[in-house]
């Protein structure tokens, strides 16, 4: 089953609160139950939709909302997007957000050890996955390159300099664009094998992009 970018941003909410103050004191008194995905899934549906208007990682966007309350409360879910006559001031402090350890701890670990359908360990920055290469020979047979670039979140994962498929892609170079726009560091490059995963890892902890962009 594949994972949404909902599902995500939904454990990464109840992960989060649980690190609240209040989350904690509550949690003392009573068990806490986690935000199901039934509940938020239009909730953060529209925060994706959001962020991705603003060309802004949902994930980091979540995680600044819970920072910049100083983890004492969680932020109540219909305010995760701000309003708008709140919204230019949260992002500049957004854009303000320094280093973020607990942040990138998350997503380096999670990443780290993801594995395709042969059990082999891969990152999904750096990788092809062999499941998402069959998808894009599908798509590409169909000449359906916009599908297959509207799947890159959680099916295609978008261009690979290394993959067959995408050498044969009309599209290839507006995928390319396309991905690049989504992530803090030269994910391309990373791909052809011309930086490491850690120096990526460190150039979206420091919000700039690799020496090669």
């Amino acid at each position: 089953m594949e994972t949404t970018m909902e599902a995500v941003l939904c454990s990464d909410f109840n992960h989060w609160r649980n690190q609240t103050w209040h989350t904690q004191q509550l949690r003392k008194q009573k068990p806490i139950r986690n935000v199901s995905l039934k509940k938020g899934q239009p909730i953060f549906s529209a925060l994706n939709r959001w962020c991705a208007e603003r060309k802004i990682d949902p994930r980091r966007w979540l995680y600044f909302r819970f920072a910049s309350r100083h983890w004492k409360y969680a932020p109540p879910l219909d305010q995760l997007v701000p309003a708008p006559r709140s919204e230019k001031k949260a992002l500049i402090a957004y854009r303000l957000l320094g280093e973020t350890p607990a942040f990138s701890d998350r997503i380096y670990s999670e990443i780290q050890y993801q594995r395709d359908e042969t059990g082999v360990s891969w990152d999904v920055n750096r990788d092809i996955s062999h499941l998402a290469e069959a998808i894009k020979r599908r798509y590409l047979a169909t000449n359906d390159w916009q599908r297959c670039m509207s799947r890159m979140q959680d099916q295609t994962y978008g261009f690979h300099p290394k993959s067959r498929v995408c050498g044969r892609c009309p599209a290839a170079s507006s995928c390319a664009e396309q991905l690049q726009r989504g992530v803090p560091f030269d994910i391309v490059a990373l791909r052809r094998g011309d930086v490491s995963l850690r120096s990526c890892y460190v150039a979206a902890e420091r919000g700039t992009h690799g020496a090669r962009r």
